[in-house]
């Protein structure tokens, strides 16, 4: 039976896509078969494909800028808003909102999330001072809590920032 029509949107999600090999042993076939994307996200990882080299070199690639939070009775800026910002290799700023929506697309939502958390924090060691950070955060990434907080806590660790100026938007 030949298929003459593209995949409905449904299916398209529900449908995985997988490249084996003959000499995956049949614990190594099911693994990849339960972590195969679906076509959808297949082909939005083809489309996206320029984010890797910025995963790849997240350090040279990506910073935080930051937006003062200010008490408005007394004038005083009491914390920092950290902004994920990316920058390819050859000096083009890559804009926010396409990063964000490509990454969701493709399934790397996590990623690019992990990266903003310990961007901020790497970014902001050395001037906050005693001033809050707000950190934005994904909801989809406490999925897995233990990846995630693990992460967050061992890169305000290494930046010398205490837990508890930390706060997290979602």
């Amino acid at each position: 039976m030949e298929l003459t029509r593209e995949l409905t949107s449904y299916e398209a999600d529900e449908v995985s896509a997988l490249v084996v090999s003959s000499d995956l042993t049949d614990t190594e076939l099911l693994a990849a078969a339960l972590s195969a994307p679906s076509v959808r996200v297949a082909g939005a990882r083809i489309a996206h494909a320029d984010l890797l080299p910025l995963f790849d070199h997240e350090r040279a690639a990506f910073h935080s800028v930051f937006q003062p939070i200010v008490d408005l009775s007394s004038g005083t800026v009491v914390a920092h808003e950290a902004l994920l910002r990316a920058t390819t290799s050859s000096g083009a700023e890559v804009l926010p909102a396409p990063m964000f929506a490509a990454a969701e697309a493709a399934g790397w939502t996590h990623v690019l999330d992990r990266i903003g958390r310990t961007t901020a924090l790497r970014d902001a060691a050395g001037w906050l001072g005693q001033d809050r950070l707000f950190i934005n955060f994904e909801p989809g990434s406490i999925y897995r809590p233990e990846v995630c907080l693990r992460t967050t806590e061992q890169a305000a660790r290494e930046a010398g920032l205490p837990l508890e100026q930390l706060v997290f938007e979602v």
